[in-house]
């Protein structure tokens, strides 16, 4: 009596294989339905899904955020409410007490102040430069 033999395609090369078979003796690729990746439809959304939510995270935060950030620098109020000056070793010295309002939505982080001295002219004299 003969033994009949069963063969099935590989699912990566298309060449026959023993039906039996849990991997292809010519590709060495797996047989289960869902053993590749090419092949796994969980695997393959679970990959778009983190590809799209990197891309929407990219998009928030360089895009959406950057424009409210924009914005609350453009709708900014600084209000000098006292300047006080001294004379000490021939340098002037200058204070100034006032506030800045933020009246957005948006809340800043790493704030820095710059103040430019300038003449009656409008020529700068000096700048000062201050990180919160």
């Amino acid at each position: 009596m003969e033994k009949v033999q069963h063969t099935k395609e590989c699912i990566m090369c298309f060449s026959a294989i023993d039906s039996r078979a849990k991997k292809c003796p010519q590709c060495t690729s797996l047989q289960a339905k869902y053993s590749n990746l090419e092949n796994n439809p969980i695997i393959i959304g679970a990959l778009v899904l983190s590809i799209v939510g990197i891309f929407g995270f990219i998009f928030y935060q360089n895009i959406y955020v950057a424009g409210l950030k924009d914005q609350a620098q453009k709708n900014l109020i600084a209000n000098v409410s006292q300047i006080n000056t001294k004379n000490e070793n021939d340098a002037l010295y200058v204070a100034c007490i006032g506030q800045v309002k933020n009246e957005s939505d948006f809340s800043f982080k790493n704030i820095k102040f710059k103040v430019d001295f300038l003449t009656d002219q409008n020529t700068l004299v000096d700048t000062l430069s201050i990180t919160d």
